[in-house]
């Protein structure tokens, strides 16, 4: 979100996340000096049949890693 002088304004959305977040990190992942944004999320929590399902996602963001 961002400030335009009047009201918060969306700068970016990402796409809808199934399953429950349960963390999330924003750093310079590959060195490139710019920052991602990663989210851990479980998808399933079948203990009973099969195994727990989990997913990473990755975002690129258009932040300078020197950037806070």
């Amino acid at each position: 979100m961002d400030w335009d002088g009047v009201g918060l304004t969306s700068q970016w959305t990402s796409q809808k996340l199934s399953g429950t977040v349960v963390g999330y990190q924003i750093a310079d992942l590959d060195n490139d000096g710019f920052k991602e944004l990663v989210i851990a999320s479980v998808t399933s929590e079948s203990y009973f049949v099969g195994f727990p399902k989990s997913r990473l996602v990755l975002y690129d963001l258009d932040l300078k890693a020197s950037d806070k």
